[in-house]
């Protein structure tokens, strides 16, 4: 049995053991609304914030809200997944895309029930989840980081706890129209109340939208962490999911300076 054959049925063994693993999903409710205003507002209504933006000569309304059931953290990890790895019509791939689901969903569940975590979600008029993002406490020893000293605005230091963005998802009829910049605000809010100003966040090396993006909004790359695997990387091969090593860039991201755009 080859190495690549072995990988791949470990992978499938993964997966398999995870979908067992199935979470009682609820119908959710759908928002109510009592407001309808004619012009662009950006307010408060229920701990949820409403957001009304024209992108492309589009009226895009849309809620922030804080996750705070273990239906959104399922709603989440469904998106994402959807974002990251896209749905099909193959009967196999599709089952194992729900697999997939169900490992992102107890890998955000870990993390919701701690103190150092907050998620938030974006839905649409209908309730339907079109957004996700991400953020907690998180410590690594950065010794297989190279920093970039050129651009880095944050002293990484071993054994210290820093703020990480992740698994921020957009719904594709969504993009460009602030929703991401919305959802990281909200991130970056919730940051500053733990008492930092700046937050770190991980980009595949090769993921040149997701570059342009952060780059637009002000981030400032800091190092490259290198050869970490990361299961976004999971690549259809016909039959099977196939793990992708990459590298991945280390970004820093500062309250003051995120630059709203679309």
């Amino acid at each position: 049995m080859n190495k690549l054959t072995f990988g791949n049925i470990l992978i499938f063994s993964q997966l398999l053991l995870t979908y067992s693993f199935s979470p009682s999903i609820k119908q959710s409710h759908q928002f109510q609304h009592q407001n309808s205003p004619n012009e662009l507002q950006n307010f408060f209504t229920l701990g949820r914030q409403r957001i009304i933006s024209l992108s492309a000569g589009r009226i895009n309304e849309y809620y922030i809200q804080k996750v705070n059931t273990t239906l959104d953290v399922w709603e989440g990890a469904a998106l994402s997944i959807k974002v990251f790895f896209g749905t099909s019509n193959n009967f196999l791939k599709n089952y194992m895309l729900r697999m997939i689901t169900m490992m992102q969903y107890k890998d955000l569940l870990l993390r919701y029930s701690s103190n150092n975590n907050a998620m938030y979600k974006a839905s649409d008029q209908s309730g339907k989840v079109i957004g996700f993002s991400e953020i907690f406490l998180w410590e690594n020893d950065f010794k297989r980081t190279r920093i970039f000293v050129d651009e880095a605005d944050v002293e990484l230091e071993e054994s210290r706890l820093y703020p990480k963005l992740a698994n921020l998802a957009v719904d594709e009829r969504y993009r460009r129209s602030g929703l991401g910049t919305q959802l990281l605000t909200a991130c970056m809010e919730q940051a500053r109340s733990w008492g930092y100003e700046t937050a770190l966040l991980l980009v595949d090396e090769d993921n040149k939208e997701a570059m342009k993006f952060y780059r637009r909004i002000g981030c400032k790359r800091v190092g490259l962490l290198g050869g970490n695997e990361t299961p976004r990387r999971l690549e259809w091969r016909g039959f099977y999911f196939s793990r992708v090593k990459v590298a991945r860039i280390l970004l820093s991201i500062n309250a003051s300076n995120l630059i709203n755009v679309e």
